[in-house]
Parts: structure tokens; C-alpha cells; sequence
């Protein structure tokens, strides 16, 4: 057990900490999105933010009025609030124009991937030892959009084949689940490989696994015991801890919004959800960024052989390899 334990990368909060414009990057990611939504809102939605907002606060104080009448209305107060219930869900549905969805879903995940290598050559520049404004993250990205243009396809095509063969029941989803992961290993240093040297996207999965390689060989050469290996980092267990108690408390609030058996003030309840929403993407924008730092330092560690005066090397080969626990005080 103890040989699967991840090493704390409290550099990356050191490094963050230093040059806090890192955390500009996802943030503006988010500002990003919740402008394309309010450009393409009349495309997607035939209902007004108002009138969405008058529909769900309906459906709320319906789906309390349902359980607070539980025991008192009678079968029949309860199929009318029903259906009053699915008339709604069907105005919102039925509001919804799904090509204009799948659109804006595809142009928030392209915008997500040239946020994230606006991020990454930030954390790149860095870790070498260089220190860039804002724009030149964004500066980077855009000469490497072609690249991370066809990332984008090759993203949007490797996620339809999983959701096809998801459909396959339980043996769809074990397989689907198996090649996510392995997907997953394979390309986590996909986009840190495009950002660092402008490759292609066949030439990113390539360097992606040689990079996992190069770090294992780095530490342990050729003859490394695959037994010791470890699982590599752990990131923010305070940002971890504050991201478990806002997802306790957004799913708490939902509960008590569409659950509780009594009435509330939505407009107290959803201004509470959408702080506790924000305050999710806030901490989320730290946990990415320090991501980041992290999948530069190893990448620049393994293939090019340096870190920040900051990083002792010991905490990369430690973070990789355990070696055996001797009896010897």
C-alpha cells in the first residue's frame, strides 16, 4: 500500500503563488463561456433568461407543493401538481433547439482547449525560468491554433466513439471505460507536448508516452522495478477538501429546493446556488492552474532536463518511485 501513495506538489502552490496571473487564464476561460452563452442564448433557448427563470422557480415551489400535500391532498392533488409539474418540463424542453446545444457545446470545448494551452505555455515559460504578461499565454495559443484546432476534432471524435459504444449496455460502458482511460494516460501530456514544441497532434500522443517513459527511466534508468512505481502527484488537499464541501452543499441546496416539504424564497435559495457555483469555478481555476505547473515541470524535467531553482529534483523522482523499506533505522 504505502508504494501507491502520491507525493504532495506543494511547488505547484509555491510557483502559483509567485505569479497568481495564472489563475487569469481559467477564469477568463469562464467569463469566456458565459459570454458565448449569452450570444447564442436566443438560438438555443426559445424562452427569455426570465421567463427560464419563472419556469424552474414554478416547477420548485410545484415539486415542494407535491411533497408538503403528500399526506393531506390526496391522490388527486397530487396528479394535478404532477402535471402541472410535466407541463413545465415540457416548456423548457420543448424551448430547447438541440443542434443550436450541440454548437455551443462544441465552440465552449474549443475555446476550453485554447484556454488550456494559453495556460499551459504560460506555466511552460515559467518553469524555464521566463517571465511573460498575460497575452503571452494567449499569444501562444493562438500560434499553435491550427494544432490545437485538429486536437479539438480529434477530442469531439474519440468522445463520440466512447458514448457509441456506451450505448452497448454493461459491456459497452466497461469498454468504453478501459479506452477512456487508457485515452486519458496516453494524452496527459498531449497538449503540454504541442504548447512546448508546436508538434502535431499524432506527434503530441507520441511524446505524451514517451514522456511518462523518459520521467520513469529518468529516475530509475532501464532497469526500474515497475513494482515501486508510484502514481505520481496529489494536488491541493485544501482545495480538494473546499471543493467536497461545495459539492455537498450545491446538492443540499437542490434538495432543499425541489425536495424539502415546505415552501422557500427562490430568489434566496438560487442567489445561495449560484455563490456556491462560483465559488466551484474559482476553485476549480486554482486546481487547474496548478495542473498545469505541475504537467510542465515534469515534462520540462523529463525531456529537456531542468526545473525551477525552487523544485529540488528529489521531489520528482520521489513522486515516481518508492523504493524498498529497509529494516534499518
Amino acid at each position: 500500500m504505502l508504494k501507491n501513495r502520491r507525493v504532495n506538489a506543494s511547488f505547484a502552490w509555491d510557483i502559483l503563488q509567485s505569479d497568481i496571473k495564472l489563475i487569469a487564464y481559467p477564469l477568463l476561460r469562464i467569463v469566456m463561456m458565459l459570454v458565448l452563452l449569452a450570444l447564442m442564448w436566443p438560438l438555443i433557448f426559445d424562452l427569455s433568461t426570465s421567463q427560464m427563470y419563472d419556469t424552474v422557480s414554478d416547477l420548485s415551489t410545484q415539486a415542494n407543493q407535491v411533497n408538503a400535500d403528500g399526506d393531506t391532498s390526496g391522490q388527486a392533488g397530487q396528479t394535478t401538481q404532477s402535471k402541472q409539474m410535466s407541463s413545465d418540463v415540457n416548456r423548457i424542453l420543448d424551448s430547447i433547439h438541440f443542434g443550436w446545444l450541440l454548437v455551443f457545446i462544441g465552440i465552449n470545448l474549443l475555446i476550453g482547449i485554447v484556454s488550456t494551452g494559453a495556460l499551459t505555455g504560460q506555466a511552460i515559460a515559467i518553469i524555464r525560468g521566463e517571465r511573460r504578461s498575460l497575452a503571452y499565454g494567449y499569444g501562444m495559443a493562438i500560434l499553435r491554433f491550427p494544432q490545437l484546432f485538429v486536437w479539438w476534432l480529434i477530442t469531439i471524435v474519440v468522445g463520440l466513439l466512447l458514448q457509441s459504444l456506451e450505448r452497448h449496455r454493461i459491456v459497452g460502458l466497461i469498454i468504453a471505460g478501459i479506452i477512456g482511460l487508457a485515452w486519458s494516460v496516453l494524452t496527459f501530456f498531449s497538449i503540454t507536448s504541442i504548447m512546448a514544441t508546436g508538434c502535431g497532434p499524432i506527434g503530441a500522443i507520441k511524446n505524451s508516452k514517451n514522456t511518462i517513459k523518459d520521467a520513469w527511466h529518468k529516475v530509475k534508468g532501464d532497469d526500474g522495478d515497475l513494482k515501486h512505481l508510484r502514481r505520481g502527484f496529489y494536488v491541493g488537499g485544501a482545495f480538494a477538501i473546499v471543493n467536497l464541501i461545495l459539492v455537498i452543499g450545491l446538492f443540499g441546496l437542490m434538495w432543499l429546493e425541489f425536495g424539502a416539504d415546505q415552501q422557500h424564497a427562490h430568489h434566496v435559495s438560487i442567489g445561495v446556488l449560484a455563490t456556491i457555483i462560483v465559488m466551484l469555478y474559482v476553485n476549480g481555476a486554482f486546481m487547474s492552474a496548478m495542473w498545469a505547473i505541475i504537467k510542465a515541470a515534469v515534462y520540462i524535467w523529463a525531456e529537456e532536463g531542468r526545473l525551477p531553482e525552487s523544485v529540488d529534483e528529489s521531489v520528482m523522482e520521489n513522486a515516481f518511485y518508492r523504493p524498498s523499506l529497509s529494516l534499518k533505522s
